[in-house]
């Protein structure tokens, strides 16, 4: 069984941080509902699934999105101020070379 088609209960740790919306309460009751902002929580990999406050209930738990991605992230477009040329790498010289340049 996969993370998303798990429900998880109040007081559990969450294996996976993610979006997770309410899916009734533990006891097996439907009222009273949980308010606007209560059906939908964010939730932190190692925290524990939070009870539905304004209702002093322990709750079910449904993932809402899939999984946050846990790959390498994409690279990042070099950012380029505008109307400069880009700055000189340190260590070289204005000349390119790697040396510094002495005048007499």
């Amino acid at each position: 069984m996969t993370t998303r088609d798990r429900r998880f209960k109040t007081g559990e740790e969450c294996a996976q941080m993610g979006k997770y919306r309410f899916d009734g309460y533990t006891d097996g009751t439907s009222t009273p509902a949980p308010t606007a902002e209560e059906r939908e929580v964010y939730v932190l990999q190692e925290h524990l699934f939070p009870p539905i406050a304004s209702q002093k209930k322990r709750c079910w738990w449904r993932p809402e999105e899939p999984p946050a991605f846990r790959g390498s992230p994409p690279p990042r477009p070099e950012r380029r101020a505008r109307g400069r040329a880009p700055a000189p790498r340190a260590g070289r010289d204005s000349h390119g070379g790697g040396a510094r340049s002495r005048r007499p």
